[in-house]
């Protein structure tokens, strides 16, 4: 004989729940509200949101026309792809994990041929000897990637995120790569100039924190290696 289980029965055992207790109809009438509470707190002389990495962007081309949309987005791409693998390559996991997580990661976002590019290009930078500073534990106490700052600027809210935070026993040095493709030792003086005022801000956020610590600002063009150092306020 065929034996037919029921899956879907439920068996408990002891005294039947009681049903439970009635809502009292005072708690469905609506409540009312302290008039109080629905009117918007006053910030005294806000001038609303300041955001240093969106006053400029990072352009490879050599001109100031327009960038095709196409371009536009594979630059932005490949500065996503870039800024993540530096941000996991320095996390302290091995190199085989990370490019493992990270290509699953871009699989559908950025081409094969793209991904080994930038992968490539941010294993040399890593391990590139002039660098060795930003990357190397013994060079430095403690170190931070994607380190968010929010404070206020006069009557502004500036906000803004670093890509990577050294902090030394006496001092700091806050990094913000940037992934023009076309940056060279003899353009970067050039290119580092738009990105000035944005980086005093983060400076600016940072000695908030540490204001104790002499503090170096540098900006990192990983496509060729090099640093420029920005004056900190």
């Amino acid at each position: 004989d065929e034996t037919i289980f029921n899956t879907c029965a439920k068996i408990e055992f002891g005294d039947r729940a009681s049903a439970p207790a009635a809502i009292p109809a005072s708690l469905w009438e609506e409540q009312a509200v302290d008039p109080a509470l629905l009117q918007p707190l006053p910030v005294a002389g806000h001038k609303g949101m300041l955001q240093p990495s969106h006053l400029v962007t990072e352009n490879d081309q050599s001109t100031d026309e327009p960038v095709p949309a196409d371009i536009s987005k594979a630059m932005k791409q490949r500065g996503i792809a870039i800024h993540r693998m530096l941000e996991q390559l320095t996390n302290g996991k091995t190199r085989p994990e990370v490019e493992k997580v990270l290509r699953q990661e871009f699989s559908e976002a950025v081409q094969e041929t793209e991904f080994l590019a930038c992968w490539k290009e941010v294993c040399a930078v890593v391990d590139h000897a002039a660098l060795r500073e930003f990357y190397d534990p013994a060079c430095y106490e403690t170190a931070h990637n994607e380190i968010p700052i929010l404070y206020r600027d006069g009557g502004q809210d500036a906000y803004g995120i670093v890509d990577r935070l050294v902090i030394g026993k006496d001092h700091m040095i806050l990094i913000d790569y940037k992934t023009h493709r076309r940056a060279t030792p003899g353009n970067i003086q050039t290119l580092a100039e738009e990105f000035a005022g944005q980086m005093r801000q983060y400076a600016a956020g940072a000695s908030r924190l540490w204001p104790n610590k002499k503090l170096r600002v540098v900006l990192l063009f990983t496509a060729c290696r090099e640093i420029v150092e920005v004056p900190s306020p």
